[in-house]
């Protein structure tokens, strides 16, 4: 469909453009009918968005007077704050995930440089005890993990100790 247009140009201001929407017409068998709505202009716009900021919900009184004092049909106020109540969620479950994976990053870190702080600990105790059997080993004259007198840390603990895993705390007691 092709068409030239005849006549002179004329600008429509934002607030007087029309859209088209197709509703049922329920006298006429679900039969779809073109209907013709008008955009929301920007002062009805900031004065809907006011309303909101004071709560979000709209009971029928409410709904009503800002339908009247907007020029708005009822239902159009109540599905523009459907609407915005939607946008409002989306928003603040974005903002919440935001944060609780700002608190999931610390706290992994955190349990990052714990366990590494273990195994650097486990690893001088390790060292300790290593020297306190090559002592003892030296005082009694065993030579058992060693050769003639030398002691080889290598071998010294490794057969006598077992520590827990670093997911378990070791006990007390």
């Amino acid at each position: 469909n092709s068409y030239t247009q005849t006549g002179p140009v004329i600008a429509v201001p934002e607030s007087e453009k029309m859209i088209n929407t197709y509703q049922c017409d329920p006298s006429n068998n679900n039969e779809m009918i073109n209907k013709k709505k008008k955009r929301l202009t920007s002062e009805q716009l900031a004065s809907l968005e006011v309303s909101f900021q004071e709560d979000i919900k709209l009971d029928s009184d409410r709904k009503l007077k800002l339908s009247k004092e907007l020029g708005l049909h009822p239902r159009q106020t109540a599905v523009w704050f459907q609407n915005r109540r939607a946008r409002w969620k989306v928003k603040h479950l974005e903002e919440s995930y935001d944060s609780l994976r700002q608190e999931y990053d610390a706290v992994w870190r955190e349990k990052q440089m714990l366990h590494d702080e273990v195994k650097r600990l486990r690893a001088i105790i390790l060292r300790d005890q290593g020297l306190m059997m090559n002592s003892n080993q030296i005082a009694r004259g065993d030579q058992a993990n060693g050769i003639g007198g030398y002691i080889n840390p290598m071998m010294v603990g490794s057969s006598h100790v077992r520590w827990p895993p670093i997911s378990q705390p070791p006990n007390p007691w």
